[in-house]
């Protein structure tokens, strides 16, 4: 998934059970994380349902995956 926001703009993230956010330009506030600069990434697990509210116009990547690394 992509999104580019203005500042205030939020979205909702996917509910997946693990999920990657990358912030390729601006800033956000990731809820119950934090502000997320330029070059940021979080990764969550079990997640889903937080919304990402740009404080300066932002481009947000999210991939969601719905299974983990079998062990080797």
């Amino acid at each position: 998934h992509g999104a580019r926001l203005e500042a205030g703009q939020s979205v909702e993230l996917p509910e997946a059970p693990y999920l990657h956010l990358f912030v390729p330009r601006g800033e956000v506030v990731l809820e119950g994380a934090g502000p997320l600069h330029e070059g940021d990434a979080v990764n969550r697990t079990a997640s889903g349902g937080q919304r990402v509210t740009a404080t300066a116009p932002a481009e947000i990547l999210v991939w969601e995956m719905h299974a983990g690394l079998a062990a080797a």
